[in-house]
């Protein structure tokens, strides 16, 4: 029988499983960016190197009629491509969208090029190839993901759910009409091939104006590679945020299948404040719709749903309602990671003369305005004397102080902002726990993972500021040393 723990551990564990999941799907995509992103440059450095002079490249070069043997490559490259596709096909995967047919039409006009093409629209040709090569890429890359992240989730119900459940094979109808459904009015798939053709016009265009206008190059590689960066980051975010959809789609199969009536959900860890007010939520299965009342609920959301059983509290391990909210909030409040703005214990007496109380109305709320408002209490105090202090209750140096509080307080990084829906620069959220722990450095009486927090805050500064790792990776790195996260939650003194 399954424990309130067994459920906690349970979830946590798929939790990190699915994240893991997206860093491959992520790494994976931005492997193919920029292998195009280097194959177009080649082709630019080639055309450059065989037409321009040391005055660069004349508009007449440009438009002579180009080798025969030119055109041959292109027209073997498309076949390439089209063969491709139908290969996928073949497999049963669903590439016959009217996007893709589109692409299509347009690769097959590149099998018989006409005798005067000029040397420009042969370049332009190769370009366009390997865009479509990455957009076939890209839809293979986040097809096959999508299409294992149901098989994770079924495997993952039928443990918890204890049913038995068919072949992978036997329910592939069923995960096609899952990955391939309506979000948001449209595909992903649709905003795969809308995006790349966006991303072909604007390569194309700036070809075009470079070569005809002679210029050098080294303006539109850079102009090209940011562009690239911008279609990588939007599709790492679509793989992400269409992963989150079809897990709820699939747990919402599966819990009607099983005579589930009820679900609840779950935040992530890194819970951010647009997921908090859905945490512990109850609706009916009935009434699932992803971005209203189940995940994903923002792009790049991780959150979940778990089997809620009003009427056999004790199914599963389940005491009652009220027990598994409480350790759902929890674990939802232990996350250490600012950047998210999660959930806390205690409310701080400087600011308010009372613990939390829910019948002073929303719990998280308090929390927030605590957190805000103590940030904004140390921002405005004599700096100086606040680190005199810190450092007088930690015994740690004056630098290391000083660097973590520049950090958290001052300092602004590129960060994704979840009321823009969007990476921009930013100072970090205010954090409840964060602000306790700075409460107590500063009155004298800090636990030891308040030091550590210091420490961390310090490491991750150096990390960030002098050596450009982003957030992430410099999180990751100062957590060897020093895991602030982790003694807090253990409740280590």
């Amino acid at each position: 029988m399954l424990t309130n723990k067994y459920w906690e551990d349970r979830y946590r564990a798929e939790e990190k499983a699915r994240e893991l999941a997206d860093k491959r799907v992520a790494y994976q995509l931005n492997g193919v960016y920029q292998q195009h992103a280097n194959n177009i440059q080649k082709e630019i450095d080639s055309f450059w190197q065989r037409y321009a002079d040391k005055e660069g490249i004349t508009k007449l070069e440009a438009k002579q009629r180009a080798d025969r043997l030119d055109m041959v490559n292109v027209e073997f490259k498309a076949r390439q491509l089209v063969e491709r596709a139908n290969r996928l096909r073949e497999r049963g995967q669903k590439v016959t969208s009217e996007d893709f047919t589109k692409a299509e039409n347009d690769l097959m006009r590149l099998y018989n090029l006409k005798m005067k093409t000029s040397r420009l629209e042969v370049l332009q040709a190769n370009i366009k190839l390997h865009q479509y090569d990455l957009a076939l890429s890209e839809f293979e890359i986040i097809d096959k993901h999508l299409t294992e992240s149901i098989r994770r989730e079924n495997l993952f119900s039928a443990g918890v759910l204890n049913m038995t459940l068919g072949s992978f094979e036997a329910s592939k109808v069923s995960a096609d009409s899952i990955v391939y459904a309506n979000f948001n009015n449209a595909t992903w798939s649709s905003r795969v091939w809308e995006r790349q053709s966006e991303l072909r016009d604007i390569v194309k265009k700036g070809v075009a104006d470079t070569v005809l206008r002679g210029k050098g190059t080294n303006l539109l590689i850079n102009q090209l590679r940011k562009e690239f960066d911008v279609s990588y980051s939007y599709a790492r975010r679509l793989a992400v945020t269409e992963s989150a959809r079809v897990y709820s789609e699939a747990q919402k199969a599966n819990y009607g299948a099983n005579g589930v009536e009820w679900f609840e959900v779950m935040t992530e860890l890194k819970a951010c404040k647009i997921c908090q007010p859905f945490n512990g939520k109850i609706f009916k299965v009935s009434e699932l719709i992803p971005a209203l009342n189940a995940p994903p609920f923002h792009p790049n959301c991780r959150c979940t749903t778990v089997p809620h059983f009003r009427k056999d509290a004790n199914r599963y391990g389940r005491r009652d309602d009220t027990d598994y909210k409480i350790l759902n909030n929890k674990y939802v409040a232990k996350d250490g990671e600012k950047v998210y703005n999660q959930g806390m214990d205690k409310l701080d007496s400087l600011v308010s003369s009372g613990s939390i109380s829910e019948a002073r109305g929303d719990v998280e709320k308090q929390k927030s305005d605590f957190a805000i408002k103590y940030y904004e209490q140390l921002k405005n105090s004599n700096r100086a004397d606040v680190v005199e202090k810190m450092v007088k209750s930690s015994k740690l140096s004056h630098s290391t102080v000083s660097e973590a509080l520049e950090h958290i307080l001052d300092n602004q990084y590129l960060l994704w902002d979840f009321e823009a829906f969007e990476e921009r620069m930013m100072n970090f959220y205010p954090h409840y726990d964060m602000a306790q722990s700075f409460q107590r450095l500063y009155l004298g009486n800090p636990k030891k993972y308040d030091i550590l927090m210091l420490q961390h805050e310090s490491l991750e500064s150096y990390y960030m500021n002098q050596l450009k790792m982003d957030y992430d990776e410099a999180h990751k790195r100062a957590n060897l040393q020093f895991n602030y996260q982790e003694a807090s939650e253990n409740g280590e003194d």
